[in-house]
């Protein structure tokens, strides 16, 4: 099976729960709870008023700020630095890289809400050395829980696929790509709150995926329990944009196929770095 159609066959499931959920929850919850199993929401649903450039609301007596409902979405230039094979000489040192990272979802009056991201690196492309990209589709249900001091939990779940490609040559100097397919679900926590025109945010995730691994001749199997932390500070311009700057670190355990080589099929990867870009309504 090519990559092609392990992407193909993840978003038919994907596309499936999503025309799916709606009857679902028509029969069981009626439109009381919109947005709680399906990731569609019409775009006016929740009552914008269009003021995207207003000016930004600073509570000046003292109190915590609510967090936004409706619409959200974010873009992220990146600057990430990806792990050589172990094969390399010095292959605990990286190559820096830069890819972008697009994030749509809306949150509802009912704290619950859908997240859908997407992630690309170009490189790295150090001849002979490292060369790589990556991408990543994830889509998670979210929910929202209000602490004290202003702070807000949110928890997330779903699936979460991911292709990294290779292209350095291994040792036989044997050109070609491999192809790491992993497909899994993931579960994790983001914390953020807002103080004047900061918002704060971290969360963790743990990602277990199966990755289906295609080298120019065979193909193989193998288990990655992946991690993923990220740290945030976005400043707001207006009531609804922000500036934002972060800080992201992956490992993923062994598992990974580099440089083609079928013996050599289950290594660590280490991937972080730092992101700079706006966002809306978050």
């Amino acid at each position: 099976m090519s990559s092609k159609k392990v992407l193909t066959t993840w978003l038919i499931l994907i596309s499936a729960m999503c025309v799916y959920a709606p009857i679902v929850r028509g029969q069981m919850w009626g439109n009381r709870h919109p947005g709680l199993v399906s990731p569609f929401a019409y775009p006016d649903q929740f009552n914008p008023d269009f003021q995207f450039f207003a000016p930004a609301e600073i509570d000046t007596f003292g109190g915590y700020p609510d967090a936004n409902i409706g619409w959200f979405a974010s873009y992220e230039r990146l600057y990430w630095n990806v792990t050589r094979p172990a094969a390399q000489a010095q292959s605990f040192q990286g190559d820096f890289t830069w890819g972008n990272r697009y994030d749509i979802g809306f949150m509802t009056e009912d704290e619950h809400g859908w997240l859908f991201s997407y992630t690309h690196l170009d490189g790295p492309t150090v001849a002979s050395i490292n060369q790589a990209n990556m991408e990543s589709v994830e889509l998670n249900k979210t929910l929202r829980y209000q602490l004290h001091k202003g702070g807000f939990l949110e928890p997330f779940f779903g699936l979460r696929f991911i292709n990294f490609k290779d292209f350095t040559a291994n040792t036989a100097n044997l050109n070609g790509a491999v192809e790491n397919n992993m497909l899994g679900g993931q579960a994790g926590l983001r914390w953020f709150k807002k103080s004047g025109r900061w918002n704060l945010s971290a969360q963790a995730a743990i990602i277990p995926m199966a990755n289906f691994q295609f080298f120019s001749t065979t193909s193989r199997d193998e288990f990655v329990m992946a991690g993923e932390i990220r740290a945030q500070a976005a400043y707001e311009i207006t009531r609804d944009i922000s500036l934002k700057v972060s800080w992201n670190f992956q490992e993923y355990g062994m598992g990974v196929a580099r440089q083609n080589n079928v013996n050599a099929n289950s290594e660590d990867l280490t991937i972080t770095g730092v992101g700079f870009g706006f966002e809306f309504n978050r």
